[in-house]
């Protein structure tokens, strides 16, 4: 179970979508929904949630700290992007514009996957998660944000040619989707 990285963090970020971008700068970040896998050992693994949102006068440096504070220096950060962009080489404004808080980290260790809202709810469908289609309002991304976050990480397992390494990671996530589903709900 060497191949998949011990620890990975899947970021769905919404933005404010009524803002401008100024000045070459992206609009501010409205919510931030992220989802961490930390390998314990090759057949354990540990996943936590946050969804957080921030408020209209928050300072764009707060977004970014917040990212920063789930990463560590091993860690690889993914996120999915729609699948209609003709070409998948990524560029380092897509990479930061996609995953902030992000660019200490080398580029190798972060990933954009493609993935279509068709793609996206059928993993949501397999896996019980609910998931708004990028075109539902901002405060419909927002309430799904992080279980976007965690289709972002089910399109990262897919990519795995670790057949045991993939069926240890989604059997540990289907137990963990089994007891969040079961807690009340939080957002």
């Amino acid at each position: 179970m060497n191949e998949y990285p011990n620890h990975v963090v899947a970021l769905a970020v919404v933005r404010h979508p009524s803002e401008p971008a100024d000045r070459g700068q992206p609009p501010r970040i409205y919510s931030i929904g992220a989802f961490t896998c930390e390998r314990l050992t090759d057949w354990e693994a540990r996943f936590t949630e946050t969804h957080v949102a921030f408020a209209s006068d928050d300072p764009s440096c707060l977004p970014l700290a917040h990212v920063k504070s789930l990463l560590r220096r091993d860690s690889h950060v993914v996120t999915c992007a729609p699948a209609e962009r003709h070409t998948s080489r990524r560029t380092r404004k897509d990479l930061d514009f996609l995953l902030p808080g992000t660019e200490e980290l080398p580029r190798a260790r972060r990933r954009i996957f493609r993935a279509s809202d068709e793609r996206l709810s059928q993993l949501g469908w397999q896996f019980d998660l609910e998931l708004n289609h990028e075109d539902a309002t901002v405060l419909q991304q927002a309430r799904s944000a992080a279980r976007r976050a965690q289709a972002a990480w089910l399109t990262s397992v897919a990519a795995t040619h670790d057949l045991p390494t993939k069926s240890a990671l989604l059997t540990s996530y289907r137990a963990w989707r089994i007891i969040q589903n079961a807690m009340p709900i939080r957002f």
